[in-house]
C-alpha cells in the first residue's frame, strides 16, 4: 500500500524528545550557547573571546565586590541565557568595554570558557547613555538586590549625574534612593545580609536605627532571627524591645527625712510598652503602695 509522505517540520531534532539528560560538559573552552547568531530587539548576538574584554576596566561596575557562586552553578548548568552588553572600548584598540554583565563574566571566566555571548552596542559613546543602558538592563532582568541599587545611586551621583533621574530608572521616591544610599554605608555584617537577601533593606534599616539608640545591640543575633524566623520589620521591633533592658522609668521622688512623695505628671501609651518597662512600672507602682502603708 502507497502511504504520501509528509515532509517533517522543522523543530525539535529527531530523537530529542526523550533523550536522556546527560551531566555538564566538562570542555572549557565550549558554551553551551548556539552556534548561529541570533537577533534580539534588533541586536546580533555574537560570540566574543574573554581576551578581547578589558574586564580591569570598571567604568561602569558599581560594586567593587562581586558575589558569583550561585551564577556559576546556574551557567554550569544550563548555559549563559542573557548575553552581556558591551560596547567598542573608547581607547584601547581593538577591545570591549563591559557596560552591562560583569558577574556573568566573572562567572564565565571561572568557569574556565574561552567566550561569551554578548550585544556589542556601537551607540553607546556616550558614558552617561551607557550607564543608563546598564541600570535599565539590570533593573529589567531583577538581579538588582537594594544594596546594588545603593551602590548605583552612589556610582551615577560620582560620575556627576543628576541624581533625581534615578527615580524613574528605579521607580521610586527621593526618599527611597536616599535610604538606598544610606545602605552603602552600613557596617559590612549588615551588607552581607543584604547582598545574600537575608533581610530586606527595611530590617536593615530598623538595625540601624535601633543601634543609634543602643550600640550593644547584637546585629549578627538579629540578622539571623530575621532570616531564620522570616520576622517582619513590626514583630522584629517589638522583640528587640521586649529582650532589651531599658533604664527604669521614675514615676515618684521620695524624700525621706520629710517623708515626702512627689508624683510627677506622666503621659503613657499603655500598647507601647515593652514588656520590660510594665515590669519596670509594676515594680514601682507596688514600692508605692507600699509606702502609703
Amino acid at each position: 500500500m502507497n502511504t504520501k509522505h509528509t515532509p517533517r517540520k522543522p523543530g525539535r531534532p529527531k530523537g530529542s524528545k526523550n533523550r536522556k539528560k546527560t551531566g555538564a560538559s566538562t570542555q572549557p573552552h565550549k558554551a553551551p550557547i548556539q552556534e548561529k547568531n541570533v537577533l534580539t530587539d534588533r541586536q546580533e548576538i555574537v560570540h566574543v573571546p574573554l581576551s578581547r574584554i578589558a574586564i580591569d576596566d570598571k567604568t561602569f561596575q558599581c560594586r567593587n565586590q562581586l558575589r558569583t557562586n550561585s551564577l556559576e552553578k546556574n551557567i554550569q548548568e544550563h548555559g549563559l541565557q542573557i548575553p552581556i552588553i558591551l560596547r567598542p572600548h573608547p581607547t584601547q584598540k581593538d577591545m570591549y568595554q563591559i557596560v552591562s554583565g560583569f558577574r556573568r563574566y566573572t562567572s564565565i571566566q571561572r568557569l574556565g570558557w574561552d567566550k561569551i555571548s554578548a550585544i556589542i552596542r556601537e551607540d553607546l559613546s556616550d558614558d552617561k547613555l551607557a550607564f543608563k543602558v546598564s541600570l535599565i538592563e539590570n533593573e529589567a532582568r531583577r538581579t538588582y538586590t537594594d544594596l546594588d541599587r545603593g551602590y548605583a545611586v552612589v556610582k551615577y551621583k560620582d560620575m556627576g549625574y543628576d541624581f533625581e533621574e534615578l527615580i524613574t530608572i528605579f521607580n521610586v521616591g527621593k526618599r527611597q534612593l536616599s535610604r538606598l544610599q544610606s545602605l552603602t554605608e552600613f557596617p559590612e555584617l549588615l551588607q552581607d545580609a543584604l547582598s545574600t537577601e537575608r533581610i530586606k533593606a527595611t530590617h536593615a534599616i530598623t538595625l540601624m536605627t535601633l543601634l543609634a539608640k543602643n550600640a550593644k545591640l547584637d546585629l549578627e543575633h538579629w540578622i539571623n532571627r530575621i532570616a531564620e524566623e522570616k520576622l517582619s520589620v513590626s514583630t522584629l521591633k517589638k522583640l528587640i524591645a521586649d529582650e532589651t533592658p531599658t533604664q527604669k522609668t521614675t514615676f515618684y521622688q521620695y524624700n525621706e527625712t520629710e517623708q515626702k512623695v512627689v508624683i510627677p505628671r506622666r503621659h503613657l501609651k499603655m500598647n507601647s510598652l515593652s514588656k520590660t518597662e510594665k515590669k519596670n512600672i509594676r515594680k514601682e507602682l507596688e514600692s508605692l503602695l507600699t509606702l502609703l502603708k
